[in-house]
């Protein structure tokens, strides 16, 4: 007997992962990029180097004219993913898992909202970079003057 005909969760989840996803047609207009996802299968299956050229082809990861004109723009935050490249605050499973997401909302899948640990992780990280900031500018600063 076939697994998927013993496991009723298996079969379910076999039939979501060969569900057929519809290519987005790059703006102004242009064929889908070659490795956009034809299934959910493929979707999971999608690596960085992927996710990361699929930003680009639909003018995701490089902002220009087009970037705000899709219905779900990714906001890719190039400088957030090469900031936390080797720092241990992120790892490349945990990236990679970032990017998919964006580009999951982007396509219209459904449960790809940005989590609330993420927004916090941001948050730390933003504080911490302005911390350093302020550091360096009390640095130049009149010895013994503080601003926090």
């Amino acid at each position: 007997m076939a697994p998927s005909k013993r496991s009723p969760d298996l079969a379910k989840k076999i039939n979501q992962l060969r569900l057929n996803l519809a290519p987005i047609v790059p703006m102004p207009t242009g064929p889908a990029h070659p490795a956009f996802p034809k299934t959910f299968l493929h979707f999971w299956l999608l690596t960085e180097e992927q996710l990361d050229s699929i930003a680009h082809y639909y003018s995701q990861s490089t902002p220009n004219f087009w970037t705000d004109k899709y219905p779900a723009p990714m906001n890719w935050d190039a400088a957030f993913f090469a900031r936390q490249a080797g720092t241990g605050l992120l790892s490349d499973e945990k990236r990679v898992e970032i990017k998919r997401r964006k580009l999951g909302k982007f396509i219209g899948v459904r449960g790809c909202e940005t989590p609330i640990e993420e927004v916090a992780l941001r948050l730390q990280l933003l504080e911490a970079e302005l911390m350093q900031n302020l550091k360096q500018v009390e640095g130049q600063m009149l010895p013994g003057r503080k601003w926090v």
